[in-house]
């Protein structure tokens, strides 16, 4: 199926399916290429038969029987006419094409929403340093919805989102909370940030109840806590709490505090194609500032043994 004048009546039924498939459950744009086929497989035998026929339509028989005999569509009769669906095999192909993600990835994702359904783990699995800093660093550049979002397919965002990466971790070094050693791993080929957020981080919307979020065949990234108001104080003091912890008598909190907000203050505004609200960055502050006057304490102490 690589004729490219295929695809056209293939995206037609697909897009017909997500329309039907959305008038039905409250799904995103964002979650479509990860998450329909669990969804279809997850139904009911009646209700994805349905959800099929709802989606029908007539393709042209220049396309049909090469489609057919690929089995990407399948023949129902729908108000006696013979209509077309597309079979899941259709659905992954469309999803390939549509949002470039292969069929590995597409299983890969498959795999990790039935492992989260059947889940014995606990919600508090700790975050490693990695998913810690993807998180804070995320929470200070203030991209905290689809619209403000980091997007790493232009080399000065990624230049820029590597140099806020990098003195978050130092500054987070420096205070005690991570490791001296601690190194963003490097690659000859693709841009460190871009590594970086692509490949060592994948398991974060599983461990941040689905806050952070990527999309853009994993070139664009935020964490999902604004809301009509401006943020969602109680997502990001979670966020927080991940974070760091737990409280450390020997820590400096309030240098801390300051020397992360500078980072806020000082890269924020540098990316390219994106709008950033302003309630959120005045919210961001306001929150950070509370969760290290107050909620930070409520945290249990870091034992010094």
């Amino acid at each position: 199926m690589t004729h490219i004048n295929y695809d056209t009546p293939l995206l037609l039924l697909f897009d017909n399916l997500i329309s039907v498939l959305k008038s039905k459950k409250n799904i995103k744009n964002t979650e479509i290429p990860n998450s329909i086929l669990f969804e279809l497989l997850n139904m009911t035998k009646n209700n994805l038969a349905s959800l099929l026929i709802e989606s029908a339509d007539y393709i042209e028989s220049e396309y049909r029987d090469i489609l057919k005999k690929e089995k990407l569509i399948q023949a129902i009769n729908k108000d006696d006419i013979e209509k077309q669906v597309l079979t899941l095999k259709g659905i992954a192909y469309c999803i390939k094409i549509k949002f470039e993600k292969s069929y590995e990835e597409q299983f890969i994702s498959y795999l990790k929403l039935a492992d989260d359904k059947y889940s014995i783990e606990t919600e508090k699995t700790s975050l490693d340093w990695k998913e810690k800093l993807a998180t804070l660093t995320l929470l200070l550049l203030a991209s905290t919805s689809e619209s403000s979002a980091i997007v790493l397919d232009e080399e000065i965002n990624q230049k820029t989102f590597e140099a806020a990466l990098n003195e978050t971790l130092v500054t987070l070094k420096q205070y005690g909370i991570f490791d001296s050693i601690l190194e963003i791993p490097k690659t000859r080929g693709e841009p460190p940030a871009a590594l970086f957020m692509r490949s060592r981080v994948t398991d974060l919307p599983r461990k941040t109840n689905q806050r952070y979020t990527n999309i853009g065949c994993g070139k664009v990234y935020y964490l999902d806590i604004e809301i009509k108001e401006g943020i969602n104080e109680e997502k990001i003091i979670y966020l927080l709490s991940r974070i760091f912890e737990y409280n450390d008598p020997n820590v400096k909190y309030y240098d801390l505090k300051n020397s992360i907000m500078k980072i806020s203050e000082k890269y924020h505004p540098q990316f390219l194609t994106r709008r950033v609200n302003s309630r959120a960055i005045f919210g961001i502050t306001n929150i950070i500032d509370t969760f290290f006057d107050s909620k930070l304490w409520e945290l249990p102490v870091k034992n010094s043994n």
